[in-house]
C-alpha cells in the first residue's frame, strides 16, 4: 500500500534451500513468489543458491539484488551468487555489507574488491565483472536497488551532491594508470579525503 522497499536475506545457504523444499515443496523464491511479495520493490539480499529458473523469475518480477561478498566468504556460506547470469537477465544488482556481525569493516571499497575477486576467481576468467561494472553496483545499482536512483547514486545536475575525494597522491592510488582499478582493488575506507553530502562538506582529512 506504501510502496516501501520490501527487503528479505534469501538463498543465502544450501540448507535454507533444503528446509524450504521439505516444508512448502517449493525453492526460495518460488516460495516467495507464491506468497506475492516479489515485485520490483522487492530487494533481496545475498542471492547465492538459486537455480537459472529462479534468476528469470526475480528478472520477470523486476527484483533487485544487494550482493554481499564479504558476508558470505566470512560465514562460509558456500557457493557463489550468480552475478552473471544475473546481468544476461537484466537484474538490478548493488553492493552490501551485510551486518558488522558478519562483515566487521563495513568497508565499501573492500565489498567492491572482494565482489570483482571472488567473481573473476569462481569463473576462471579474469575478465568476469569489470571494474567499472564493479563500481557502478556501489553506486548507480545500489541507488537504483532502494529505489533512489533519481536523486543519488551519479553526479548529476538535479541530485543530491554526494561526494567523496581520493587523493592521488596516496601510495594505493599509484601507479594512476587505472583510476577506476584502482578504486575497486586498491583503494580503502583510508582513503578518502573529503566527504560531501548533499551539498554540505562533512569530512576533510588534513594533508
Amino acid at each position: 500500500e506504501n510502496k516501501a522497499i520490501f527487503t528479505i536475506h534469501l538463498a543465502e545457504t544450501r540448507k535454507e534451500r533444503v528446509e524450504c523444499m521439505k516444508n512448502n515443496g517449493m525453492l526460495p523464491v518460488e516460495y516467495l513468489d507464491a506468497l506475492g511479495v516479489l515485485t520490483p520493490n522487492t530487494l533481496i539480499a545475498h542471492a547465492v543458491w538459486l537455480t537459472k529458473a529462479e534468476i528469470r523469475l526475480l528478472a520477470k518480477r523486476g527484483v533487485k539484488i544487494s550482493h554481499n561478498p564479504i558476508s558470505n566468504m566470512k560465514l562460509a556460506g558456500g557457493g557463489v551468487m550468480p552475478l552473471p547470469e544475473m546481468w544476461e537477465e537484466g537484474i538490478i544488482v548493488g553492493l552490501g555489507t551485510d551486518s558488522v556481525a558478519s562483515n566487521n569493516s563495513m568497508d565499501m571499497f573492500e565489498v567492491m574488491k572482494g565482489a570483482g575477486l571472488i567473481q573473476k576467481h569462481h569463473r576462471w576468467d579474469p575478465k568476469t565483472a569489470p571494474a567499472q561494472r564493479i563500481l557502478d553496483m556501489a553506486t548507480i545499482d545500489g541507488a537504483k536497488c532502494i529505489g533512489m536512483d533519481h536523486e543519488i547514486g551519479s553526479l548529476e545536475q538535479g541530485k543530491y551532491a554526494d561526494i567523496i575525494s581520493i587523493s592521488l597522491d596516496n601510495p594505493r592510488m599509484q601507479p594512476p594508470k587505472n583510476i577506476v582499478s584502482n578504486v575497486v582493488y586498491a583503494a580503502n575506507g583510508g582513503c578518502v579525503d573529503d566527504v560531501i553530502i548533499n551539498g554540505k562538506h562533512v569530512l576533510s582529512t588534513p594533508r
